[in-house]
């Protein structure tokens, strides 16, 4: 819902220290129309880059899933203007 209800040109950095859980969160994000990208320990250092340009740069791609352990080493995501913590503990 939260999601959903944002302005169009509002980009969303959903964060949970369990990848399961961001795995899940995958399944409904796909049936929407904004584009999503991914950025947690399972990926390249490249892939990760490319996963921040892409959601920097691309105005379509309006959510990025984190896992807490990749992207707290000085990730800078100036370009998202919502964050949600989505862990079970919150």
């Amino acid at each position: 819902e939260i999601l959903r209800d944002a302005e169009p040109d509002v980009k969303t950095i959903v964060f949970s220290q369990f990848t399961t859980l961001l795995d899940l969160l995958e399944i409904p994000i796909r049936d929407e129309p904004w584009g999503f990208m991914r950025y947690d320990g399972s990926m390249s250092a490249d892939a990760r880059h490319q996963s921040v340009v892409k959601f920097t740069d691309d105005p379509t791609c309006k959510v990025m899933l984190v896992s807490l352990k990749a992207g707290n080493a000085g990730l800078n995501l100036v370009a998202a203007s919502q964050v949600i913590i989505l862990d079970p503990f919150w």
